[in-house]
C-alpha cells in the first residue's frame, strides 16, 4: 500500500475476526519496520513481545479487541538505556518507544491488518505477564488482526490549529 494511503486509511479498530491468522511473513515485516524505526542516539532501549495467545496471557486485559485478535504486541521502554538531552535531563525512552510503536501500526496497516493502541491496563501484570526484567515499563499494546468493524474517520484539528509557520 503506498505510504500517504497508509496514514490515511489507518484507523483504531476494537472488534477483530479471531479466525483470520496473521501469517508469519506478516508479523516478519511487522517486525522489521519495528526495528527500522529511529531512536535517539541509536539507543534502541525497548523491547518487544509477541503474544500469540492473548486470550490466555492477558486475561486481565479489559478491552475485548484483546482478546479477538489473533496476536497482540506489546512494547516496553528501559529508561536507563536511553538517549539522554543534557540541557533539561528529558528521558527519550517513551518517545523511541512511541515512534517504534508507530512503526508496527503503520506497518499492519500496509498489511492490509488492523491495530489500536491501548495503554489503559494494569503495568505491572503486563511485565508479569511478559516476563520483562524490572528496568523496563509498560508504554503500550496493540492487537493486531483483521478488522471485524469499519468506522469513520475521525475529526482532526485544521492545520492553522496545530501549524506555525516562521519566516
Amino acid at each position: 500500500m503506498e505510504f500517504f494511503k497508509v496514514i490515511e486509511t489507518r484507523r483504531s479498530i476494537r472488534a477483530y475476526h479471531p479466525d483470520r491468522p496473521i501469517t508469519d511473513e506478516q508479523l516478519k515485516r511487522i517486525l522489521q519496520a519495528a526495528r527500522s524505526a529511529p531512536t535517539a542516539a541509536n539507543k534502541q532501549p525497548y523491547k518487544l513481545v509477541v503474544i500469540k495467545n492473548p486470550k490466555k496471557t492477558l486475561d486481565f486485559v479489559k478491552q475485548k479487541a484483546v482478546h479477538q485478535a489473533p496476536l497482540v504486541l506489546a512494547i516496553f521502554v528501559d529508561e536507563t538505556a536511553a538517549w539522554v538531552r543534557k540541557f533539561d535531563g528529558k528521558n527519550f525512552a517513551w518517545m523511541d518507544g512511541s515512534i517504534v510503536f508507530e512503526h508496527v501500526i503503520l506497518a499492519a496497516t500496509a498489511e492490509g491488518l488492523s491495530t489500536v493502541w491501548i495503554a489503559n491496563t494494569d503495568p505491572m501484570a503486563m511485565k508479569k505477564a511478559c516476563n520483562i526484567p524490572t528496568n523496563f515499563q509498560f508504554l503500550a499494546l496493540t492487537p493486531i488482526g483483521y478488522a471485524a468493524e469499519k468506522p469513520k474517520a475521525t475529526s482532526r484539528k485544521p492545520e492553522n490549529e496545530i501549524v506555525s509557520y516562521l519566516e
